[in-house]
């Protein structure tokens, strides 16, 4: 409420009820991301019923036979920085490029900006290959565009991310794709450890390059 001889359209008014509701949404912000890790981390520790999920949404394939044991990241703060790499940009996707109305004067052509995928894009990638090779990338371009830019779509266990936890997924990827975010990460960092919560404990140890040559496993996969 105003105090005492304040108006309601007064600058000090707006700006507080600006604040309320920024922490109306942020408090909702992180009671979603909440609820999603408790109800997702109750999922992933019975890998018996990951893997009946997975079959019964058509990708027996994707089943996990034993899981590979990556980095452990508990302070939401590190998922963003330095030390975790390429996890937060590996979410920002895109179908192809489209001219702005903005202008390159060095160049003197039209700029142009990443087409952010659509939830249908997303989606999509549930019938996309398991990849067994890098190499493999090129042969399914055309029905799958995102997976040129060889981002997280390529890994197996964005799939079983995106299979279990579709909502969560496709929010996350098409919000951080969105061209005026696409270089904030810190903004979605709630949403980030969820994920790499989720992902951390979905690894196979025989997806695409998760093993060293002695076979060891690469505790950093996911920051790579």
């Amino acid at each position: 409420m105003p105090w005492a001889g304040e108006s309601l359209a007064s600058p000090e008014s707006v700006a507080l009820q600006t604040f309320r509701q920024y922490s109306i949404d942020v408090k909702a912000r992180l009671n979603e991301a909440d609820y999603t890790l408790g109800e997702g981390l109750g999922l992933i520790a019975d890998l018996g019923r990951v893997n009946d999920q997975l079959t019964e949404l058509g990708r027996p394939d994707l089943v996990i036979g034993e899981r590979a044991k990556l980095a452990v990241v508990t302070n939401p703060g590190d998922v963003t920085s330095l030390a975790c790499n390429n996890f937060s940009p590996d979410f920002v996707m895109r179908t192809g490029v489209r001219k702005t109305d903005e202008w390159d004067w060095r160049s003197d052509k039209p700029e142009y900006e990443a087409i952010p995928p659509t939830h249908e894009d997303l989606m999509a990638l549930k019938h996309a290959p398991k990849l067994e090779d890098y190499d493999d990338i090129g042969k399914h371009w055309k029905e799958f565009p995102i997976l040129k830019d060889a981002n997280h779509s390529v890994k197996p266990v964005f799939i079983r991310m995106l299979l279990l936890f579709p909502d969560f997924t496709s929010r996350l990827v098409r919000d951080m794709s969105q061209p005026e975010n696409q270089n904030k990460f810190r903004a979605f960092e709630p949403e980030l450890y969820v994920a790499y919560q989720l992902m951390s404990r979905l690894v196979d140890i025989t997806d695409i390059s998760v093993t060293n040559e002695n076979g060891s496993v690469k505790s950093s996969y996911l920051f790579i």
